[in-house]
């Protein structure tokens, strides 16, 4: 992975290469950002930058022998670690880092909840144990195979187990020379303050529209209106803009949309309905679930625009916009930031596993009450 092929974060990409010219760079670097942002593209491509034997003032060569190693995620000075299913008291990334290289290379926007698919971890919890905080020590008080430097690339660092990050910090704080740690992390805040203040904090945030659309026209090839309306849906992941991008039924989404708002609005008399409904969306996987809750929220948002200017902004049908602005008389100020909180509270829940079935129905009842709030009604 080369800085040329990171989707957006230019500034970001220049402070590193800055960091590194200047010899500003820590021996621990913390990534950290939400879901779909590019935290592991990016850590790829400084962690290639940093071991390039012909690295330019602004990216690595791409075709020295560290370069083809490490775009192959197979360089032997690069220890991966990440979250796994714990058989046995031996247990360690070692028995699954080749399908995890294999996965990374596929999509190097994969989430947890992705990795967990792939391993068919279903509902048991994946975690970095204390083992593997014994072989990332183990590994690092090794020589180095071929580069000057060693480094210790942990992918969901905070998934690290309480005990695992406590063995994990003197060797964070005193590394071995030349070696260099590369976390990335979803939220710095469940992870443990002690090991947070040994690391630098590279702040990854969620990427623009217009990087999005770019990246699904040049990447994708999507058509400049279907981009353009894919990327204001996505609330800035771009794995959610893929996925967008490649399921055919996504094209009506704003029928999906006014069809749940409709159960919704008629819960008490077609409960039926609803229930029904509310087992399909149960059906599906997590990250399908988080993202029509996105597309849901960019929808009705745009429903608020329309109640209160009339105007819209995403590319959609004639038809649809007809549709939108008929239903847009049920949102209003009073009850959008109540819907808009409720849909967010989902969204949280539904990365911490909540019962997808009890999480969609109560979800569904609280937008009933609060579509058959009055527009003169105060919030209470």
């Amino acid at each position: 992975m080369q800085f040329k092929d990171i989707i957006g974060h230019k500034r970001l990409i220049e402070q590193l290469l800055r960091n590194i010219k200047e010899g500003r760079v820590s021996h621990a670097l913390l990534f950290n950002g939400p879901d779909g942002a590019g935290k592991l593209p990016l850590a790829l491509a400084f962690t290639q930058y940093l071991m390039c034997e012909n690295k330019s003032d602004t990216d690595s060569c791409g075709t020295c022998p560290s370069c083809i190693k490490n775009q192959k995620l197979v360089h032997p000075d690069v220890h991966f670690s990440f979250p796994f299913l714990k058989v046995n008291d031996k247990s360690s990334c070692n028995d699954t880092v080749n399908l995890f290289r294999e996965s990374v290379l596929e999509n190097s926007f994969m989430s947890l909840n992705d990795w967990n698919n792939i391993i068919e971890a279903e509902k048991k919890q994946t975690l970095i144990t204390v083992t593997e905080s014994n072989e990332i020590i183990h590994k690092l008080n090794l020589k180095s195979f071929e580069s000057p430097y060693k480094v210790s690339f942990i992918w969901n660092v905070d998934k690290l187990k309480p005990n695992a990050s406590t063995k994990l910090l003197k060797i964070i704080e005193e590394p071995p020379a030349n070696t260099f740690f590369i976390l990335i992390a979803n939220s710095i805040e469940s992870l443990l303050p002690t090991l947070v203040s040994r690391t630098q904090i590279i702040s990854v945030n969620q990427l623009s529209k217009t990087d999005i659309s770019n990246a699904l026209i040049e990447k994708r090839g999507a058509s400049e209106n279907k981009a353009k309306t894919i990327s204001q849906l996505s609330n800035g992941n771009y794995r959610t803009a893929i996925e967008l991008l490649e399921d055919e039924e996504n094209e009506d989404y704003v029928e999906s949309f006014l069809e749940w708002m409709r159960l919704c609005f008629k819960a008490s008399s077609e409960t039926d309905k609803l229930l029904d409904w509310v087992d399909q969306i149960a059906a599906m996987n997590r990250e399908n679930q988080k993202a029509f809750i996105n597309v849901v929220l960019e929808v009705l948002r745009e429903c608020l625009l329309i109640s209160v200017s009339g105007q819209n902004l995403l590319s959609i049908r004639e038809e649809d916009k007809e549709k939108l602005v008929a239903f847009a008389k049920f949102i209003h100020e009073n009850n959008a930031e109540r819907i808009i909180s409720e849909l967010n509270k989902a969204y949280s829940h539904i990365e911490r596993n909540a019962h997808p079935k009890i999480l969609f129905l109560d979800l569904s009842m609280k937008i009933h009450q609060h579509l058959h709030t009055k527009r003169e009604e105060l919030a209470i």
